[in-house]
């Protein structure tokens, strides 16, 4: 879904710590940073945009922890996925496409 709408798109782990053992996929384009990551819990997987605010609709969950929240206007926001209904694909689509023109988060090291 990502690649097939965003071939450009760089993926590149980072993070790693005992919680996440092999690291937060970290999703960007070189020439604006990373745009969003993943995260996989015990119940669900995560998808957190790093300007999540200017996505229309805003994804629901508000509360983020991370350096990308410091120092900018344009908060992320997540999406938790628990189960199929969750899972709205076409709405996760047109977030990751919305994601692609607006402020990244850093540098593409």
């Amino acid at each position: 879904m990502i690649t097939g709408n965003i071939p450009e798109i760089v993926c590149k782990t980072k993070w790693h710590k005992p919680s996440q053992p092999l690291g937060v996929p970290f999703y960007g384009l070189s020439e604006k940073g990373w745009m969003f990551a993943m995260w996989s819990f015990k119940d669900s997987v995560g998808v957190g945009f790093i300007a999540g605010t200017l996505l229309n609709p805003q994804p629901p969950v508000t509360k983020m922890a991370g350096l990308w929240n410091k120092g900018t206007e344009h908060k992320s926001r997540r999406i938790d996925i628990k189960n199929d209904s969750d899972f709205d694909e076409d709405l996760l689509r047109s977030w990751f496409v919305q994601a692609k023109d607006l402020p990244g988060w850093s540098k593409i090291d």
